[in-house]
């Protein structure tokens, strides 16, 4: 049995047992069950870096009950002051707060950077004995194939927990909410374990209600859930892992290629990318569905997008929102950037006003953005290259527009929409590109590959058999034509509302594709989530 399929049948067995466990538990402590499977799930994905969840748990737990309290005193000792100290009071709470909030997010932030860009385990030389001696232990006791089980594993997503709890606390001092007061339910609010891998990333006033509620999954929960799950494994197993042997053959050998292969490697990664990525949500909204929980999509069909900053609202879609939320509005809101903002209305052309009214926040963000998905210059100018192409497209919308009119085109025809988004496709292609070389100079030199000769045979070396690369193109079509239809019927609602037969029959339909046509098995290694590196 290879890795994936012990994988696969491990996590199976966890959600069914801890679903059964859920349905019988006391009412009011079903959310107990949840943080207990949270937890143990957590464990068995990475040992250690379980340590530094419950750190930032606590962290954000306690100045959130601090901002509370500081809430709280303001109601008691404002009552009989003057509005003029009633004001003087309330500036003077704000900061404190402020200050609290500051000192959450700078600890919360320090322990992400600590994991993710540097070794601690290395230089720190820590191990967890519990960790290594029950690794030894399923390696000597293997049952089935489990014996790849490892605990020591960092495959823990901690920039999406991290986000999450930074939000939440961000939420806390903005009075979108009141603070949790209970560490618990808030422990199960950050360490949900279907999110805990690639996320999404998720809002406290929408989840949390979901979580800690009473009632058991319906029937519908359980078909809705079990679809969005074999969606899921099809996008990861068929798609995404298959497509990952030409990617690595192409990027690791990119010289000896012509330059059409090398930009059909590219095509290759951005939708590899796209279905591991969206392939492990659909799985993480699919079991928090058993649950009876509904997270929010991630994705939204990016490839239909005229625009970058379209499909940046469509990829990725709850950091998307983090970042407008947190970062974009913090600046664009704030008292220095209002201002100039007010000082320009009017005085300058609307498009370059909507041009400054972005220029910083939109930096903010992709730095950010590029940070986030790593340490290295590579990561920076990553970001970067949306920036500009962002900031250019704002500047070039008014001569898009003249274009058209001159031409007599019609804008939301599909004859310019077709050619917006190949456009917009193959500039997103060209920065995908540079996320997946190895180095800034590997990608100035893939690029001139581009214009360079080579061989076309990607069978000839042997690494590729023409079944795979079939399977690949017709994928690649497939999903191509569920968002093309997508964008015009609402596929999903279709398909639970269909006749049962038909949803049943689809579903094992897709099973059956998934069983002849998966990436596994002999001759294929397991892959791990792209996205939870990041």
């Amino acid at each position: 049995m290879s890795a994936t399929e012990a994988s696969l049948i491990a996590y199976a067995c966890f959600v069914v047992v801890g679903l059964l466990l859920y349905s019988i538990f006391f009412k009011k402590y079903k959310w107990v069950v949840l943080l207990v499977l949270s937890y143990i799930m957590i464990f068995f994905l990475s040992a250690y870096w379980l340590i530094f969840m419950i750190i930032a748990t606590i962290i954000v737990f306690g100045c959130g009950i601090w901002i509370g309290k500081l809430n709280k005193s303001f109601e008691i000792k404002k009552e009989g002051l003057e509005k003029e100290e009633k004001k003087k009071l309330k500036a003077q709470i704000k900061k404190k707060q402020k200050l609290i909030m500051v000192l959450g997010l700078f600890l919360s932030f320090l322990i992400l950077a600590l994991l993710k860009y540097t070794d601690p385990l290395k230089h720190i030389g820590l191990e967890l004995n519990i960790a290594k001696n029950l690794n030894e232990l399923f390696e000597k006791y293997s049952f089935a194939g489990f014996n790849s089980l490892k605990l020591f594993f960092p495959l823990l997503g901690i920039s999406y927990y991290t986000l999450t709890s930074t939000g939440y606390l961000i939420d806390v001092y903005r009075k979108k909410y009141d603070c949790e007061r209970n560490i618990f339910k808030l422990a199960l609010f950050i360490g949900f374990f279907p999110l805990q891998i690639e996320g999404p990333i998720s809002r406290y006033d929408k989840l949390s209600p979901q979580l800690y509620k009473d009632t058991n999954p319906t029937y519908e929960d359980l078909s809705y859930g079990g679809s969005l799950i074999v969606w899921g494994l099809f996008k990861k197993i068929v798609i995404a892992d298959r497509l990952s042997i030409a990617v690595t053959e192409i990027f690791n050998n990119y010289n000896e290629y012509a330059g059409p292969v090398v930009f059909l490697g590219a095509i290759f990664y951005a939708f590899q990318l796209y279905c591991d990525f969206s392939g492990y949500i659909d799985i993480a909204r699919g079991v928090s569905r058993l649950f009876g929980i509904k997270l929010e999509d991630n994705f939204d069909r990016p490839f239909m997008s005229k625009t970058v900053s379209e499909f940046w609202r469509r990829w990725h879609m709850s950091l998307g929102a983090w970042l407008r939320d947190y970062v974009f509005y913090s600046v664009s809101f704030s008292k220095p950037y209002m201002a100039l903002n007010v000082k320009i209305h009017n005085k300058v052309k609307p498009v370059f006003e909507k041009f400054i009214a972005s220029l910083l926040p939109m930096l903010c963000v992709w730095l950010v953005c590029g940070i986030w998905h790593g340490c290295g210059i590579k990561y920076i100018v990553y970001g970067m290259y949306y920036y500009v192409v962002m900031m250019i497209g704002i500047l070039l919308e008014p001569v898009h527009i003249y274009l058209c009119n001159k031409l007599h085109l019609n804008r939301e025809g599909i004859f310019v929409k077709t050619l917006a988004i190949i456009r917009t496709l193959v500039i997103v292609m060209f920065g995908l590109m540079m996320f997946r070389a190895d180095s800034l100079p590997i990608y100035f030199d893939m690029v001139g590959q581009l214009f360079k000769g080579g061989t076309y045979d990607l069978i000839g070396l042997g690494l590729i058999n023409s079944k795979d690369l079939i399977i690949m193109f017709i994928s690649i079509a497939f999903i191509l034509g569920i968002e093309i239809i997508q964008e015009f019927i609402d596929i999903p609602n279709k398909f639970h509302n269909s006749n049962i037969a038909i949803r049943y029959t689809l579903i094992i339909g897709l099973i059956v594709v998934i069983i002849l046509f998966g990436a596994y098995g002999e001759g294929y290694g397991a892959i791990d989530p792209l996205y939870a590196a990041f």
